[in-house]
C-alpha cells in the first residue's frame, strides 16, 4: 500500500502506523423540537412542544445516538424519541 499519513514533518507509510480506527470517533450534536398539534377547521393549533438534544457518534463500524430531554414540557419524552428514531433507521 502506497498510502502516507502525516507524522510531524515527515511522512511516514500507512502500515507502519498502529490502527488507530477504533480511537479517532466523530460526534455531532442536535437540537430536536417535536411540536403536537390539533387540527382544527382553522388550521392547525399549536398544543405542545417537546426539546431533545441528541448526539450521533460515530465509530467507525458502530455508530451511539444518546438522546436527553431539554425541560418537562410535552408528552413525547426520550425513550419514545429513542423509538422513533430506531424505527427510522431501521
Amino acid at each position: 500500500m502506497h498510502c502516507l499519513v502525516t507524522a510531524g514533518p515527515t511522512f511516514e507509510p500507512l502500515d507502519q502506523v498502529p490502527p488507530f480506527e477504533n480511537l479517532a470517533s466523530e460526534a455531532v450534536d442536535y437540537r430536536l423540537s417535536v411540536q403536537d398539534t390539533y387540527l382544527k377547521p382553522g388550521g392547525r393549533v399549536p398544543a405542545s412542544q417537546s426539546n431533545f438534544f441528541l448526539r450521533v457518534t460515530d465509530r467507525g463500524s458502530v455508530s451511539e445516538c444518546a438522546v436527553a430531554k431539554d425541560g418537562r414540557g410535552g408528552p413525547v419524552d426520550a425513550m419514545d424519541l429513542k423509538k422513533l428514531r430506531a424505527g427510522a433507521c431501521a
